[in-house]
């Protein structure tokens, strides 16, 4: 799998934001074990403003594919 050997972070979440996988770097590179991000969500290491960034920018991801998937 491409992710597990990626020297970068990378994540995978359901569309509501829960972390579904990620690789070592992301575990490095956020300092949570992944096991705590899938339970609590990667955002939870995020500070407020940075938190709503990422649910505003995750609720235009959503509507953008919703609209692909209806073409």
């Amino acid at each position: 799998m491409l992710m597990r050997h990626s020297p970068v972070g990378m994540f995978m979440t359901d569309p509501q934001g829960r972390v579904l996988m990620g690789n070592d770097q992301f575990v490095l590179l956020c300092g949570v074990p992944l096991e705590i991000a899938r339970e609590h969500g990667w955002q939870a290491i995020l500070d407020a403003e940075e938190s709503q960034r990422f649910q505003q920018s995750l609720a235009r991801r959503n509507e953008v594919l919703k609209q692909l998937i209806a073409l």
